[in-house]
């Protein structure tokens, strides 16, 4: 019977007697060449070939349970900022994990910028692994241009016409500001008195 007397394994181990065209008696009552054990313990296997002769073998397993981590959902950020990926250790069955990101970097935190999948191996003392991976995309800016300053002629004591500044993001959030202390909220601001205006748009996505 080609079986270890001591075999080490993450999760789950496959124990198989060879023997093909023998008859076998596990200690767990099952009758099969192979089987698959998942608790660590001694188990023993008793071969009977045609002839009725018979072999034992018993086999010491240490079985043990694989990390579980947990990148979370898919990401987003916007152009120019960058995304902290932070695993969750949801079990752990050692005092320590070695980390490998698809990225080439091994700390348990890395920096992100760039759109694309990243995924992360973790390792345990037992050489038990556990893997997973989520997905990074760059939302872009608004492409936000309200022209060049605005120069115009007027005549003392006289209300200016009103002018109207306009972003054309109609479907993007507004807030205007200005140091003469007029406001908005809408995609465009109409404006009279001399001074500095400025407006923050943000996309839906938050950029």
């Amino acid at each position: 019977i080609d079986l270890a007397e001591s075999i080490q394994a993450c999760d789950s181990l496959l124990l198989d007697a060879g023997n093909r065209g023998a008859t076998f008696l596990w200690s767990t009552n099952e009758t099969t060449q192979q089987i698959t054990v998942r608790s660590p313990d001694t188990y023993q296997v008793t071969v009977t070939n045609g002839e009725g002769c018979h072999s034992t073998k018993v086999v010491n397993a240490t079985i043990t349970t694989s990390p579980v981590i947990e990148l979370g959902d898919d990401l987003s950020t916007c152009e120019g900022t960058t995304a902290t990926l932070i695993p969750e250790v949801v079990f752990n069955a050692t005092a320590s994990l070695s980390y490998n990101w698809s990225t080439g970097q091994q700390e348990q935190e890395i920096i992100v910028g760039q759109p694309g999948v990243y995924q992360l191996t973790v390792r345990d003392e037992n050489g038990c692994t556990a893997s997973d991976q989520l997905s990074l995309t760059i939302d872009p800016l608004p492409a936000l241009d309200l022209g060049a300053d605005i120069s115009r002629c007027g005549i003392e004591g006289q209300e200016q016409d009103q002018l109207t500044l306009k972003t054309g993001l109609s479907e993007m959030t507004h807030l205007w500001g200005s140091e003469v202390g007029l406001s908005g909220t809408a995609d465009s601001l109409g404006i009279r008195d001399d001074g500095r205006y400025w407006v923050t748009v943000t996309s839906a996505a938050g950029c």
